[in-house]
């Protein structure tokens, strides 16, 4: 069971995002008459001029991995490699590539297209090198594979000739950006509570809905998803993306609650007293606890006991009723609106019948550059 689960969770994935790279230069060679060969000048420029903030943000994260495995493996700490790998091969297959699929397929510019195309390359050719102590056989396929998308001087290289001539690949600080890496990283947790609220509706992802609101008390955490609106929209499928720090105005209300696990030790004999206190801390003392910096030290003091944030939990409740589904994490409060209208609904049909055909394509075992007749009947409605 457990080699089941790496095969589906780590292995096919990764194998995935390869076979998308090979089947998206296959089908510019037919739309463009292009024959795709990796270009490093390319990748640089694109990511010093920061072309694609998605391109910028899996390229610095792969340069933090490549620092920890080197810092992990020097110190002999292989427990803490392996689960970190797993993580990125995550990031790379469930969220750089399926957020730039139109990318890859040439449906944006052929530009657009080199570019992404060379980004996946470059991070697919890194990950067989890094990969290659911990899975031999399948870093060397893969690698072979890629070899044919290299410009001749790297073919004819003989080093070149096998990922096990390779050293394990040096990060490239000049590559590195750490403020993308902290907005994507708040991108991903709003996703991901969008997603949840969708599975609580019971609404498939291929449905449209019309707005996603973001809540939270930081504004420079909103200007960091700001920048990243059309990511969230097409990783949640919604027509409008709302930021706000308004929280009355969606009837969110805050309460404070005590961590136990930490205020034990400090409040001692008070811990009564100090619960009860920071539990009848209103909105406005909240807000100023969490205004203040970090670096203050207590940010409040309740009876005597120094209080930090990591002492209490913020718990979120929605008080109006709307036609919003809401849930809260890590400061965030979002609320989708899971009303669509008869337009979003039909849209939704459109992408149901296109992943119907997409299924019997895959059961067929067509290729993706193959033709195909499409044949449909409508029966009445009963």
């Amino acid at each position: 069971e457990g080699v089941q689960n790496i095969l589906r969770d780590v292995f096919l994935p990764w194998y995935n995002t390869l076979r998308l790279l090979i089947q998206s230069c296959d089908q510019l060679k037919i739309d463009k008459k292009i024959n795709f060969i990796y270009d490093e000048k390319r990748l640089y420029s694109s990511i010093s001029l920061n072309t694609n903030v998605m391109d910028t943000w899996i390229v610095s994260y792969t340069q933090t991995l490549l620092d920890f495995v080197k810092q992990e493996m020097n110190a002999y700490r292989l427990y803490t490699v392996v689960p970190r790998l797993i993580k990125y091969i995550d990031m790379l297959t469930n969220w750089y590539a399926k957020l730039n699929k139109k990318r890859f397929k040439d449906e944006t510019t052929l530009e657009d297209c080199l570019v992404s195309l060379n980004v996946l390359c470059y991070i697919l050719l890194t990950m067989a090198k890094l990969m290659t102590p911990f899975t031999p056989f399948l870093a060397e396929y893969m690698y072979q594979i890629l070899r044919k998308l290299m410009p001749q001087s790297f073919s004819s290289d003989e080093q070149e000739l096998s990922v096990h001539f390779q050293m394990i690949p040096q990060s490239d600080q000049s590559l590195v950006n750490k403020n993308i890496e902290h907005a994507v990283d708040a991108v991903q947790t709003v996703i991901g509570l969008g997603r949840f609220l969708r599975d609580r509706k019971v609404i498939p992802m291929k449905y449209p809905l019309p707005e996603f609101v973001v809540i939270h008390y930081d504004p420079s955490v909103l200007k960091d998803i700001e920048s990243l609106e059309d990511f969230v929209r097409n990783g949640l499928n919604v027509r409008k993306l709302t930021l706000s720090q308004d929280r009355e105005f969606y009837g969110v209300e805050m309460c404070a609650e005590p961590n136990y696990s930490t205020l034990g030790k400090k409040a001692g004999a008070k811990l009564k007293s100090v619960t009860q206190l920071i539990r009848e801390m209103s909105d406005a003392d909240i807000e100023t606890l969490l205004s203040k910096s970090q670096d203050e030290s207590p940010l409040k003091i309740i009876d005597e006991v120094p209080i930090e944030l990591e002492d209490i939990h913020i718990v979120y409740r929605v008080t109006k009723q709307t036609r919003f589904e809401d849930t809260a994490e890590q400061g965030f409060v979002v609320l989708l609106d899971y009303k669509a209208d008869a337009s979003l609904k039909e849209e939704g049909l459109i992408h149901e019948i296109t992943n119907r055909v997409q299924k019997l394509r895959k059961e067929a075992k067509l290729n993706l550059t193959d033709d195909i007749k499409i044949y449909y009947s409508v029966e009445p409605h009963k």
